[in-house]
């Protein structure tokens, strides 16, 4: 067991992965699944040792086996659970020579068969389509080319195609220094000087290896991480897909730091919950792109950036600021209008949560809106475009939120239609481009008429050789100049 400073800590350093509590605000689908997973990660370590203790028992089994599967029915496919408890149950019934036959048949015959029943009770898809599509489809799913780009350290890669080191190139990002720092030393310290602490222990031939809950965790962090960088799934939207692999890392580096005194760790616990509420109160809904100052260049354009574009509902919060109706809608761009749509809705009919709007929202891809809502992502492509002077034409920023380092995280841009210079610019591009146009023509036309005249003097050239050849044949034998006999 742990003292409560160590509890206390390890609660302090995961509440300080910003980026996971940023997604914890409106991210439905990864947050939760990270957040299982860590949990997960530590309940089954538990539940394997307690089960030992009482010599696992038929409700030890089926507990186990169902908790297993858990992570998957919040992120598919999420399953290194179950087979990590499948392969600790194969070699404790390979090398536990105190099992009886009976209950090491049941320790591999239960799992597979709760998990498999789970699955078909809660995963409509195995119900609708089967086993076997449905394992086929998760793989499409995982490995389903898209076209996105995804952009880390300055660097851009395609979502199909990340780097091998994508994954723990995020490490130092999504967390508080201080606590990256705590963690780095918590886990040298765990090889060098481990603590002595409670273990299940796995049979191995003749010895018994003690398995710590340090141990275990990092055995499923660097496992977790291995299959991802082995498997090479299609990645976007930053971290995101994932989040999962890094609350398991830092809690095993956590954990490493339980031979602190407890008034030390107690007072580091409190350093690091306050200053991470002051960074989540000051990235507010954006902490879900923090970028930890350990990275050196914190600016948004060196990574995915504003991927969810949460930029749009803020500029409809304060879109009193600079939208006029009469200038016609705000445009957002089609990755986005329904979430705006959405958040226009909640605005405007939530009961606890209502902040009315009234703003008219359509697709960007109508032509010359009046206000265009560009944000700073590469999940999008619009940044780099819009935001070049050459592009910008006679468009000036109406509105920006920039973030806490400095960076914005989208504009509206205001396209004044009805400017004089802005008219007299189009009219002299459009003036250019069709007398461009007239001499490509006209140089198109005098090449074709030269073609034409080549090909008629050849013409007329075969021609006049074929008459000469008709008059020479035509020619009477005198004409020679041989004398004719007389008759």
């Amino acid at each position: 067991g742990y003292d409560w400073a160590t509890a206390l800590l390890c609660s302090a350093i995961t509440f300080s992965i910003i980026r996971l509590g940023g997604n914890a605000l409106f991210n439905t689908k990864d947050a939760p699944a990270a957040i299982v997973y860590l949990l997960v990660s530590v309940f089954l370590w538990i539940f394997i040792k307690e089960a030992q203790e009482r010599q696992f028992r038929l409700r030890d089994i089926v507990l186990f086996s169902a908790v297993s599967i858990l992570p998957f029915f919040f992120r598919v496919p999420l399953i290194f659970h179950s087979c990590l408890l499948y392969g600790v149950l194969i070699v404790i019934c390979l090398f536990d020579v105190n099992l009886s036959i009976k209950k090491k048949a049941a320790l591999l015959a239960i799992p597979p068969v709760v998990i498999l029943f789970l699955l078909w009770l809660l995963y409509p898809e195995v119900r609708g389509v089967g086993y076997d599509k449905a394992v086929d489809n998760m793989k499409y799913f995982s490995n389903f080319k898209d076209r996105g780009e995804i952009r880390i350290y300055g660097r851009s890669f395609r979502s199909g195609n990340p780097p091998w080191w994508y994954s723990i190139g995020w490490i130092p990002v999504i967390i508080h220094p201080l606590s990256f720092l705590l963690t780095i030393f918590g886990a040298i310290n765990s090889f060098i000087l481990p603590t002595k602490s409670a273990a299940f222990s796995l049979p191995m031939f003749k010895w018994r290896v003690p398995v710590s809950l340090p141990l275990w965790l990092f055995g499923i962090s660097a496992a977790s991480f291995l299959a991802v960088i082995y498997l090479d799934p299609t990645l976007y939207g930053a971290e995101r897909h994932i989040l999962f692999l890094y609350p398991v890392l830092f809690l095993f580096g956590a954990l490493g730091l339980a031979f602190l005194r407890k008034r030390i760790k107690f007072l580091l616990s409190v350093i690091i919950i306050l200053h991470s509420i002051f960074t989540y109160m000051l990235w507010n809904d954006y902490s879900y792109i923090y970028t930890s100052p350990v990275v050196g260049d914190t600016s948004i354009e060196r990574f995915t950036g504003d991927h969810q574009v949460l930029c749009a509902s803020l500029a409809m919060r304060e879109s009193d600021q600079f939208y006029k109706k009469e200038n016609g809608p705000l445009y957002l761009h089609w990755f986005i209008i329904h979430v705006a749509k959405q958040q226009r809705t909640r605005m405007n009919t939530s009961k606890y949560l209502q902040d009315p709007v009234e703003v008219w929202i359509e697709n960007s891809s109508r032509k010359r809106p009046t206000y265009l809502v560009i944000p700073n992502t590469t999940a999008t492509g619009e940044w780099r475009w819009f935001m070049k002077p050459a592009n910008l034409d006679g468009a000036t920023i109406a509105w920006q939120h920039i973030l806490p380092t400095g960076s914005p995280a989208c504009v509206v841009l205001l396209r004044e239609q009805f400017n004089e210079k802005t008219l007299e610019k189009r009219a002299e591009k459009k003036q250019q481009k069709e007398q461009k146009q007239k001499e490509k023509k006209t140089k198109r036309i005098e090449k074709e008429i030269e073609e034409q005249k080549a090909q008629l003097e050849e013409l007329e050239a075969q021609a006049a050789q074929k008459q000469k050849k008709k008059k020479e044949k035509k020619k009477p034998k005198g004409a020679s100049g041989k004398k004719s006999k007389s008759p």
